[in-house]
């Protein structure tokens, strides 16, 4: 599966803790509302030296999809599959700091130098996220 621009989507912002990673407006809206450990979390992942050889060795691809879905009890389901494998490499659970019930798709690019991070909105439209998911994170 390929990454597919819906819109023009160009990183406007670099991370500040980890110069790797580029992301777009979109995702800068999803810091300001409150989701930064999110975006924290993904960006000190991808720079982790362990997943970057594996990109590099082309043991893991260079398209990910990252998905979070909390639930009633203040869980968050977080999954992070490399497009074109069959499981994911990341599957966590984790306490989620908002009381806000939401879920949310990042999609990751790697283009030899740097990571960029757009929103999943920014690919495909929302009345096909259900199905871009079932096909991209398959278990």
């Amino acid at each position: 599966m390929k990454f597919l621009l819906k819109k023009p989507a160009r990183p406007s912002y670099r991370h500040r803790t980890y110069r790797r990673v580029v992301f777009t407006e979109g995702v800068h809206d999803l810091i300001d509302s409150g989701a930064r450990w999110l975006v924290d979390g993904i960006a000190r992942g991808l720079c982790n030296e362990r997943i970057m050889q594996q990109v590099l060795d082309g043991r893991l691809g260079e398209n990910h999809v990252y998905d979070y879905q909390n639930d009633a009890q203040g869980r968050g389901h977080f999954r992070g599959i490399a497009l074109g494998e069959d499981e994911p490499f990341v599957r966590d659970t984790i306490d989620d700091p908002t009381s806000v019930s939401y879920s949310m798709t990042v999609l990751a690019k790697y283009d030899g130098l740097e990571w960029t991070l757009y929103l999943h909105e920014e690919f495909v439209p929302s009345d096909e996220r259900e199905q871009f998911l079932t096909e991209a994170l398959t278990s």
